[in-house]
């Protein structure tokens, strides 16, 4: 039957080319993150090492080359890195998407404060509630004049201004959620998928030694 004794020349070119592609796809991306930052690259090269790690670091265990099982830490170490660098992202993730200030600007509780200032006593308050009001939603409301009368609120040349820039931030805020949320989304099942093809093909090495 065929059995699986690579050499130590082997063993290291495999743990070589392991070593590169994690260290292209890894750095790459924070370096050139338009072009090695793509899913085709990343989803690629994980891909790849999911299938050589386990090989290299099996192959390693079973040779009898001393100096190839030598590098069966390695293998091993590189096995952890694909494993954990997911989990500490989509931490990084939520930790981003949890902090004070990167929410949209038009949530509820600025919503309720606004209403109340478009109808308090003091016309002033109205006045600037139903201003604010605009500017945040570009919605003109209704509200009491001093004759107690209700009129639209009339925006400015510089409420629209202000509103523009508000919806801006918010498009762009929501845009990064959603970018955020679907990476840390993707990245939940990076590890799971890596370490269920870890011991498929680490097992298929050594029943195939064994036979």
């Amino acid at each position: 039957m065929f059995s699986i004794t690579p050499s130590y020349k082997s063993t290291s070119k495999l743990l070589n080319v392991c070593a590169l592609i994690f260290l292209v796809s890894y750095f790459g991306k924070q370096l050139v993150p338009e072009v090695f930052g793509t899913c085709y690259i990343q989803y690629t090269s994980y891909l790849v090492l999911a299938v050589l790690l386990p090989f290299g670091f099996a192959t390693s265990l079973i040779s009898r080359d001393k100096k190839s099982k030598k590098t069966s830490p390695l293998f091993l170490l590189l096995s952890l890195f694909m494993l954990v660098m997911p989990v500490v992202g989509n931490v990084g993730i939520t930790l981003a998407n949890n902090l004070p200030g990167t929410g949209i600007a038009t949530n509820n509780k600025i919503t309720t404060q606004l209403l109340k200032m478009s109808v308090h006593e003091e016309l002033k308050v109205r006045t600037i509630g139903a201003q604010q009001i605009y500017r945040h939603y570009g919605v003109s409301v209704e509200y009491r004049n001093d004759s107690n009368q209700f009129i639209k609120y009339i925006p400015s040349d510089d409420d629209i201004s202000q509103y523009e820039q508000v919806k801006s931030t918010d498009d762009k805020l929501e845009e990064t959620q959603q970018m955020l949320s679907k990476v840390g989304l993707e990245t939940m099942y990076f590890p799971l998928g890596f370490a269920v093809m870890f011991i498929i093909i680490f097992t298929l090495v050594l029943r195939r030694e064994n036979h």
